[in-house]
């Protein structure tokens, strides 16, 4: 069976951003979140069986998001679109036939 292709039901541009640390000339360290890039993605609220995983492993979860596959993203990741924020949680392991990517992650209110 050839993979299907979701890019059409990829709907929203996410932008991940992961937590870096830098120098802050004091000599010190500080952290930053850094922007790893733009893809493609959807986010939708989450459903029941989700939340089971999210509650297995402990998390607080209000979404799902799902990427294309090889999508580079891990827990604490911020995903950001359309003015929300969203912290991965939980990261899914793909399905057999890899067709998408899925992770948990938590909606944060933006102050």
């Amino acid at each position: 069976m050839m993979p299907r292709n979701i890019g059409h039901l990829l709907v929203h541009s996410v932008d991940i951003t992961r937590s870096t640390r830098v120098k802050n000339n004091r000599g010190g360290w500080t952290k930053t979140q850094v922007s790893q890039g733009k893809v493609r993605g959807r986010v939708w609220p989450i459903n029941q069986k989700d939340l089971m995983v999210g509650q297995q492993d402990q998390a607080r979860v209000t979404h799902s998001v799902i990427f294309k596959p090889g999508t580079d993203v891990k827990i604490a990741d911020e995903l950001l679109f359309d003015g929300r924020k969203f912290v991965v949680r939980v990261r899914e392991i793909t399905p057999s036939i890899p067709i998408y990517h899925k992770v948990l992650a938590e909606e944060i209110q933006i102050n």
